[in-house]
């Protein structure tokens, strides 16, 4: 028997990647910009961000031409997650005024990771309550593997010292 895949089957599919996608940039994020990585990985440190932010912005727009309905949630961080980008766009545009690197280098860079991050933000926030369920084990995973590879890189820092040699 052939299935019809229909208008609810769609969204039903955009919210569940959407539901996966907002708890895996929760736990990928923290992890890929952990102090102990080095600058070279900083292009896939963007990368990520942009990626994320790009493929959740389509879907969640997708989703709202399939239920033909905008449905955004208003948090009070909202506020303070939008004007941080748009403080770093207005201190990069008078920065310009001495001259120095190129419009494109500038939204690459901090300002196109603010803008991520507020769009990751966006779209996470307006997600069903299960998913926040999922955040908070997915968050714990995350502060777990931080919290050793911290343990980890400090105890490896110890070793080296003298002290240390005499036990």
């Amino acid at each position: 028997p052939q299935q019809n895949f229909t208008r609810q089957t769609a969204v039903k599919v955009v919210d569940q990647v959407l539901d996966v996608l907002t708890v895996a940039a929760a736990a990928a994020i923290p992890l890929f910009f952990l102090p102990v990585t080095s600058e070279a990985f900083f292009i896939n440190k963007h990368f990520l961000m942009f990626v994320l932010a790009a493929v959740m912005l389509a879907l969640w727009t997708i989703g709202f031409v399939l239920k033909k309905m905008v449905k955004v949630t208003v948090s009070p961080l909202l506020l303070p997650m939008f004007l941080l980008p748009a403080a770093a766009v207005v201190s990069q545009i008078s920065a310009f005024g001495g001259g120095g690197g190129s419009i494109a280098e500038a939204l690459i860079g901090r300002i196109g990771l603010y803008f991520s991050a507020f769009i990751i933000f966006m779209v996470g926030s307006s997600r069903r309550a299960t998913v926040g369920r999922w955040l908070v084990g997915a968050l714990a995973v995350t502060a777990a593997v931080l919290g050793l590879a911290s343990l980890l890189a400090n105890l490896s820092s110890l070793s080296n010292l003298s002290i240390l040699s005499n036990l």
